[in-house]
């Protein structure tokens, strides 16, 4: 029996719903008050019932409304006016899990509940698309804007000795990283929501070598996978020219080379496909000139159906999360408001950490 494909088309019409656990970071500025309103809201039961609703809804299960109290002040929603109605996690000034630790495993703010600790990179809080019970879509794409992957030891050293020079050495940190590539924690992420990419596109601007690359990514997915170990282009600056290289053997990409996500979009997708962009490239000026300009721009957010961005910004008390210099003075209220900005305009937008 044959199986019943959906296009998912661009949400027109969009009406985004601030939950009250999400309009208290709104009512006036959230800059030296970000632990103090996630101590409240903590006390106050409200991030215990956003949590709970998370893990019920998270897997083959299925989404549901919001039900009681305590998750009706949690929960934030987007309509679309062709009767979509789907929910997502409150936007906070936190801007990951609330419970989270920086790097060398410390609690942030003072005197959260005991027990509020979970790794820096725990994605348990966010509230995805989920499918399950529903007809799978015909076309799903994943963009991945810093892709990550196993260290290259060698490439560190490089970065580092040339990086010292510009004062820009914290650019070098996701070379010494040895982890596996971004893309294979979200391809597991949506397909625990029945959404199984078709294509995915990744970009990586640290040196990367290929034949531990490929491997440590799972089969099933390398074959849907295009990966460019190029930097990904800031969409404010002149276009740079794609140069490429024969050596007898096979092509390559110059080590100068970048490539614009913007294009990429806009050539590889259709606004009815179920497309899921992540920026992470640890370039703020680069990072902000494409989430902005999807922001911006109706027919870029028509393309793109959910977004995650690790946003660099001030955060209280001196607190970094392996940042270093390279917020550039953003605060959370820039932070805040641009991620509203594209829920408001139809975009599924999660902070990624």
């Amino acid at each position: 029996m044959p199986i019943n494909l959906v296009n998912w088309p661009p949400c027109e019409g969009p009406t985004y719903s601030q939950s009250k656990l999400e309009t208290a970071w709104f009512g006036s500025s959230a800059v030296d008050r970000i632990c103090k309103t996630t101590r409240q809201q903590f006390h106050g039961n409200i991030t215990g019932a956003w949590l709970s609703y998370v893990s019920q809804t998270a897997g083959s299960g299925g989404s549901r409304e919001p039900s009681g109290a305590g998750e009706n002040r949690a929960i934030s929603s987007l309509s679309c006016s062709d009767g979509r109605l789907s929910f997502l996690e409150p936007l906070t000034g936190m801007a990951r899990h609330p419970c989270a630790t920086v790097i060398d495993g410390r609690q942030p703010c003072p005197g959260l509940p005991p027990g509020c600790s979970t790794p820096l990179r725990d994605p348990s809080h966010l509230v995805l698309l989920n499918r399950c019970g529903q007809p799978p879509f015909a076309r799903s794409v994943f963009l991945d804007a810093g892709a990550g992957g196993p260290a290259d030891p060698e490439a560190y050293r490089r970065c580092r000795a040339a990086a010292s020079k510009k004062g820009d050495v914290h650019l070098c940190n996701n070379l010494k990283q040895d982890n596996r590539p971004s893309i294979g924690q979200f391809a597991r992420l949506y397909e625990e929501r029945c959404i199984v990419f078709d294509r995915i596109y990744g970009w990586e601007r640290a040196a990367k070598d290929p034949s531990t690359w490929w491997p440590s990514l799972e089969r099933r997915w390398q074959q849907r996978t295009s990966f460019y170990n190029v930097a990904v282009k800031n969409e404010d600056a002149p276009p740079a020219p794609l140069r490429t290289k024969y050596d007898g053997r096979r092509q390559t990409i110059d080590k100068d080379a970048e490539m614009s996500v913007l294009s990429w979009l806009r050539e590889t997708v259709k606004p009815e496909d179920f497309v899921v962009l992540k920026v992470d490239v640890d370039h703020s000026p680069t990072e902000l000139s494409i989430v902005h300009a999807i922001a911006r721009d109706p027919r870029l957010r028509a393309l793109v159906d959910e977004l995650f961005f690790e946003y660099h910004f001030v955060f209280d008390l001196g607190v970094e999360f392996g940042w270093g210099d390279s917020h550039y003075n953003r605060s959370v209220d820039d932070a805040l408001t641009l991620m509203r900005d594209l829920r408001a305009g139809g975009v599924r937008a999660h902070f990624w950490t």
